[in-house]
This record gives C-alpha cells, sequence and structure tokens, in this order.
C-alpha cells in the first residue's frame, strides 16, 4: 500500500499535461471515441476506430471511449485512469514474482517471507521507475498498459493453475482456463500481448517441466504443449509469404533496411538496460531519433561489442541457472518480451514504452543480486537501508519527470534540452515557439526559426521542419526563404515518403484563404517532385494518399477536374478499402453533377464502410444527391 501511494504521488504532477503526439491523432481528432451517446452501435465505431495495428486495437479503444463519455476531453482523468492501471499493473506484478518463487522453490513458511519481500521489491522499483513515466503520461500508451496487465494476469492464472495441478488440485483446470481467456483482450488491447504465449511456455519449460500430479496429467500437458509447438510452426510455414511481405513492405517507408534494424537492436537493447539499471534523466525521453543506426556489424564498433554482451549475459545466466535460477529466468523474460518490437517488423528503432513488460525481467535479477549480496553481508540493516535509498532515488526521478509532463511547452523544453540532436524533440520545441508567437509572444519568435532551421539540418529526409518554417512565415506575414523550398523539393525527390512528409505536403499545397501558402507553380512543383520519391511509384496506401493530395490540389486550385477524376480513380484502384477515397470521388461527381455515378459509388462506399463509421457522410451525400437531383429535375421542368 505504501509503494502504491507513494507511485501515485510521483505521478501526481503529470495528471495536469495535455495531450501529445499520436493523442491527437488517436483521440483528439477521432470524432468516433468522443461518444455522446452509450449504445452498441457508438461503442462499436469507437473499438474500431484506430488504424494502430493489425487488429486496430479495439478494447483499448473502447476504453478511451468509455473514458470521454463519463469524464469528458480534459486529458487530467484519462491520464488519472493510466496511473490507477500502472497501479493495478504494479500489483500483479507482485503476484508474478511471488509464486514465480512458489513455483520453482516449493512451499516453506520460512521462505513466504523471502518471497514476499522478494516480490514487493520487484513490484515497488518497477511501478516507481522513471523509465515508465513516458508509458504512463503518455495518454496513448494505455494500450501498452492494458496489453501488460492482461498478460500478467494470464500469466499469474497459469502460474496458480500449474501449482495447484501438482498437487492434484483440480480446480487448476479453471485457473489455466481462464489464463487462456485472458489473452484475447491483452491482444486485442496491442499485438504485443502474444507474447503471452512463449512467456508461458518460458514458465513451463523452465518452471514446471511438465510435471503434475500424476504420469497422466504430465503426459497430456507435455502433449497440448507440443501441439501448440507444431501448430504454431504449421501456421507460420502457411502464411510464411503474406507475412514475409507484410514485413518487406513495412521497409518500404522506412530510412533504415531489414538489415540495419537488425544490426541496431542489440545495442537498443543494451541501452534499454542501461536506462532501466541506472536512469539517468537527461537519458530518458519520448524521442530517440538521434541514436545512429547500425550499417554494419562494425559500424559502430559497439554493434559488435553489444552482441557480444548479450551472449555474455546469457551465458553467465546460463551457469548460475542451477545456484540462482531467477537470474537466467529474468534475462529470458526481458528478451522474450521484446521479441515482437525489437525484431524483424519494421516499426520504429527506439521506444521507452516497450520495456513496460521486459523491464519486470531486469529488475527481478537486480534484486536476485542484491538478496544475494546482503544474504552473504548478513545485516538486515544494510538490506532494508539499500531497499529504502533504491525506492527514494527512482521515486524523486520519476516525480521530477513527471514534472516535465504538466504542460507541452515545459515538456518540449526538456525534450529539446535531453536530446538536442533529435530532429523530432528539437522540431516540436520549434513548433510550440511557433504558436505561442502568433499567439502574440513575440519573445519566442527568432528562437522558433533558429529551432526550426535547426531540426530541417538534423532531419536529413523529412519535410516537416521545412513545411512548418513556411507555414510559421506565413502566418507572421514574413518573406520565405526560397533554401526552404529547393530543400523540401530536393528531400521528396531523394527520399522515401513518410506519413508525416504526406502531412505536411498537404498543408503546404492547399489554401485556406486568398493568399495561398505557395503559388500554384511551386504547389505543382512540389508534388511532382513527391511523385519521383523512391517510393511513390510502390502502390500502396501512400501512393493513394500522394494522389488524393494531388488531386485535392487539381480540383481546389487548379480546376483541372478530368486529370483529378483520373487521379482519384487511381487511389480508389489502389486502396479500395479505404472509405475516404470513395468520398472524395463521390464529391467530384455531384459537383460535376454526374448522378448516376455518384449513387453508384455510393452504394459502392457503403460497401466497404463495414462498421458504419462513416454513416453520417454517407447520409450527408445522399441527401445532397436527392437535393441536386431535384434542382435539376424543377430547371428542366421550367425550361
Amino acid at each position: 500500500m505504501l509503494a502504491l501511494v507513494i507511485t501515485t504521488f510521483a505521478y501526481f504532477p503529470s495528471l495536469s499535461g495535455d495531450f501529445y503526439h499520436d493523442d491527437l491523432q488517436n483521440l483528439v481528432l477521432n470524432k468516433a471515441v468522443q461518444l455522446e451517446e452509450l449504445n452498441a452501435e457508438t461503442l462499436q465505431n469507437a473499438a474500431f476506430s484506430s488504424f494502430s495495428g493489425i487488429l486496430r486495437r479495439p478494447v483499448s479503444m473502447t476504453s478511451f471511449a468509455l473514458n470521454y463519455y463519463f469524464f469528458g476531453t480534459n486529458p487530467y482523468s484519462f491520464k488519472l485512469v493510466n496511473v490507477l492501471l500502472h497501479l493495478c499493473t504494479g500489483v500483479l506484478v507482485f503476484f508474478l514474482i511471488y509464486y514465480i518463487q512458489l513455483a520453482i522453490n516449493g512451499v516453506s513458511e520460512n521462505k513466504k517471507c523471502i518471497y514476499s519481500w522478494t516480490a514487493l521489491c520487484v513490484a515497488s522499483l518497477w511501478l516507481l521507475h522513471p523509465l515508465h513515466v513516458s508509458t504512463t503520461a503518455y495518454i496513448v500508451q494505455r494500450m501498452t498498459i492494458l496489453a501488460a496487465m492482461f498478460s500478467l494476469l494470464s500469466i499469474v492464472c497459469y502460474i496458480v493453475g500449474r501449482i495447484r495441478l501438482q498437487k492434484n488440485k483440480k480446480r487448476g483446470i479453471l485457473f489455466i482456463f481462464f489464463s487462456m481467456i485472458c489473452i484475447v483482450p491483452a491482444v486485442l488491447s496491442k499485438e504485443n500481448g502474444i507474447l503471452i504465449i512463449p512467456l508461458i511456455a518460458l514458465v513451463e519449460l523452465y518452471i514446471f517441466k511438465f510435471r503434475a500430479f500424476n504420469k497422466n496429467f504430465s503426459y497430456v500437458i507435455k502433449s497440448s504443449f507440443y501441439i501448440g509447438c507444431v501448430g504454431s510452426i504449421f501456421l507460420l510455414f502457411i502464411f510464411f509469404d503474406p507475412i514475409r511481405n507484410h514485413i518487406e513492405a513495412g521497409y518500404f517507408y522506412r530510412e533504415f533496411s531489414l538489415q540495419e534494424r537488425l544490426l541496431t537492436q542489440p545495442r537498443i537493447l543494451l541501452n534499454y538496460l542501461q536506462w532501466i539499471i541506472a536512469p539517468n534523466i537527461s537519458t530518458l525521453g519520448l524521442y530517440h531519433d538521434d541514436i545512429v543506426n547500425s550499417t554494419s556489424i562494425t559500424h559502430p564498433l559497439t554493434t559488435l561489442f553489444s552482441i557480444l554482451a548479450i551472449g555474455i549475459l546469457f551465458i553467465m545466466g546460463f551457469l548460475s541457472r542451477r545456484t540462482y535460477p531467477l537470474i537466467l529466468f529474468g534475462i529470458c523474460w526481458y528478451f522474450i518480451a521484446h521479441a515482437l518490437e525489437s525484431s524483424v517488423i519494421a516499426l520504429e528503432m527506439v521506444y521507452e514504452h516497450r520495456n513496460y513488460l521486459p523491464s519486470i525481467g531486469i529488475l527481478l535479477v537486480i534484486i536476485e543480486l542484491a538478496r544475494i549480496l546482503t544474504h552473504k553481508i548478513n545485516n538486515p540493516r544494510f538490506t532494508l537501508s539499500l531497499a529504502i535509498v533504491a525506492c527514494s532515488v527512482l521515486a524523486s526521478t520519476t516525480y521530477l519527470r513527471a514534472s516535465q509532463w504538466t504542460n507541452v511547452v515545459d515538456f518540449s523544453y526538456y525534450e529539446a534540452l535531453h536530446h538536442p540532436n533529435s530532429p523530432r524533440s528539437v522540431y516540436a520545441l520549434g513548433r510550440i515557439y511557433g504558436n505561442l508567437t502568433i499567439t502574440g509572444e513575440q519573445k519566442f519568435k527568432e528562437e522558433a526559426y533558429q529551432l526550426l532551421e535547426k531540426a530541417a539540418e538534423l532531419d536529413q529526409g523529412g519535410i516537416t521542419p521545412e513545411s512548418a518554417l513556411l507555414l510559421y512565415a506565413h502566418k507572421m506575414n514574413n518573406p520565405s526563404n526560397s533554401q526552404w523550398l529547393d530543400s523540401i523539393t530536393h528531400k521528396l525527390e531523394s527520399f522515401k515518403l513518410t506519413p508525416n512528409d504526406l502531412t505536411a505536403l498537404s498543408e503546404i499545397t492547399k489554401c485556406t484563404d486568398s493568399n495561398c501558402l505557395l503559388t500554384n507553380e511551386e504547389a505543382y512543383t512540389v508534388l511532382l517532385a513527391a511523385f519521383r520519391s523512391p517510393n511513390a511509384d510502390i502502390k500502396s496506401k501512400r501512393r493513394a494518399d500522394l494522389l488524393t493530395i494531388y488531386a485535392n490540389f487539381l480540383t481546389n486550385r487548379a480546376g483541372d477536374f478530368n486529370t483529378a477524376e483520373t487521379v482519384m480513380r487511381e487511389a480508389i484502384e489502389i486502396a479500395p478499402h479505404i472509405p475516404q477515397y470513395y468520398i472524395n470521388y463521390i464529391n467530384l461527381l455531384l459537383v460535376l453533377q454526374r448522378l448516376d455515378e455518384a449513387a453508384f459509388y455510393i452504394s459502392k462506399l457503403k460497401q466497404v464502410d463495414n462498421l458504419n463509421a462513416k454513416s453520417n457522410i454517407v447520409e450527408d451525400l445522399e441527401s445532397e444527391l436527392e437535393i441536386i437531383s431535384a434542382n435539376l429535375t424543377n430547371n428542366q421542368n421550367e425550361y
């Protein structure tokens, strides 16, 4: 209870913070989550309103929708729920460590006290660790928290069930059954919930070793395990080509290759270890794009050293497995829990929230080593003092870091201060200062320009900083620098298009008033440069989005409806499952008064809008179609 209270106090400053980064897309701009009525239809629309992950994370999105319905849009309530979920997960960490020890060492009244203290230390350090601030205070990472919470609940139930089965308590089957059920909400919270399966396999192979109260039941458990393994391999074999194609497609949009990612991850995993073992507030942050990618096993040389260090870590754990089994278990837990997000999938290289579940293993190793040391010293006061100092240091560091999340200005300032070579951190602060200047805070004017120009230099491939400079100068009625436009054109032609590039393109090529940001000629030049991008010719949603931006330019600025129609149809052909492309094309057909075609594509729109997420827009389009049709009929009758 004391650990939970201290954790709540440590996180308290972050509760007054704002929405950040992906919060905007998933919550602020996502109207489906902002429920006005609570019923099956609105909940279904909210649950599948995210396009993050293959399964769209409906459990997490439903929690956001309910959060909005009961408490409104204030980020305070979202953050408070995150903290409460973090506390619940911490309790599950306690039970996980307690029952792991119970399963490994057996039951005795003397050891139960040691088990409790070890579990308490691991859970307390985990709850108070400053590395988890960027998970708990970052609202959208509730997806990570929920996935971890259901994962731990599943694994704890499995261990309890197996302990009971070893004692001929048939009710253990119910615990195992409930454990399997928990896999579903874990995966539907975030896809890495599927790691429950290899983590349970670790528990079974390393701890229980298929033991049960009789040989027949032991045989059943062993058979089920091997059938599951063979079945998984069989499914992997069947879906190998789609999985490989999906993974390869992800790298079409990344600035790094599969080989570079695999070479870089050992260094990243050791960085994570450093942040867990000796957290330093100046090295932590939301963005870590200032870490250089590995291009070969010796470039940088730390790549080779990292691979060797990981090998040594496993060897040490293996050699000590009989005397100190928790050490190898903790090491295996850490690497298995990182297996999805630190392997072949084309995700961002580094994020702190990926350590939310894996860090439990390393903290278990730390506490086990501390227990071994203090047992040899045989000084209870020293042991207690060590635990108090560790928790105090982590709690104070977490409080300081949570204080930096109190508002978007302070948050962006400290991010850029701690990571001056991070393009995203520097850009975020420059954008904040630019917005403050536009609202009248003139003291930030020069610094905004300097930060955005620095971000443009740091970001070798992205056009977001230059686009922000153009927008900033436009808003302030200042002249733009021709070098910014040249840099945008060069980057678009030389580097892969990213989602941020497309957003920037959309902003700088559209007109919000009579005084456009770019002339028609300049906008056309920029768009053509985008079509020459290395991945712009790949038939994917990214090309379809680029075509949509180009079509908007053609219809709203160039007045070239014929070309716009061709472009919109190509976007639909590339991604026929995206409702927005149909909506764009239907609006054009309505403007051109081609009503039969508009009616046909409205019917197509209804087919692709499986969850009726666009039902309101469909109704508006049908109403507009009826009005235009009626007007045309009246005009013909008058004639």
